[in-house]
């Protein structure tokens, strides 16, 4: 993915998106880890779980952007790839289903949420560069 990413013409923007999906998955599924409990002494949320669906949501959804049909659909087929691995790692570990679960719904919809923001037109996002700004008339 990180290939995909370099490839690309957008490279701030997608750079900002994506480390905004992964770092507010990781933030919220925290929070959720501080306030709710977990089952049987293990965190309600899985954070890694969080953080690679986030990932791997955010790069589908920039390649099918940015990158074509083709590479879209390489990108899926290898995100897909890498969160199933990471899940079985997950549940080999001694992370419960549940919160592997809650983890890869909340990443997949903070990324979904990141990138939908950064598509609405109301002023700059994050990662824009400033407006141009015009000399004033001699």
């Amino acid at each position: 993915m990180a290939v995909l990413f370099l490839d690309v013409k957008r490279r701030g923007r997608s750079t900002v998106r994506i480390a905004a999906a992964a770092g507010g998955s990781l933030a919220i599924a925290a929070i959720i880890n501080l306030t709710l409990p977990g089952w049987d002494r293990h965190a309600a949320v899985s954070l890694g779980a969080a953080a690679v669906a986030a990932l791997a949501v955010a790069a589908v959804l920039f390649a099918g952007r940015w990158a074509g049909a083709a590479r879209t659909g390489i990108t899926a087929a290898v995100a897909g790839a890498v969160a199933a691995i990471m899940a079985v790692a997950l549940t080999v570990a001694g992370q419960p289903f549940t919160a592997v679960a809650a983890g890869a719904c909340l990443g997949a919809a903070i990324a979904v949420s990141v990138e939908a923001a950064a598509r609405v037109r109301w002023g700059r996002w994050l990662a824009d560069p400033p407006p141009a700004r015009h000399a004033p008339p001699a």
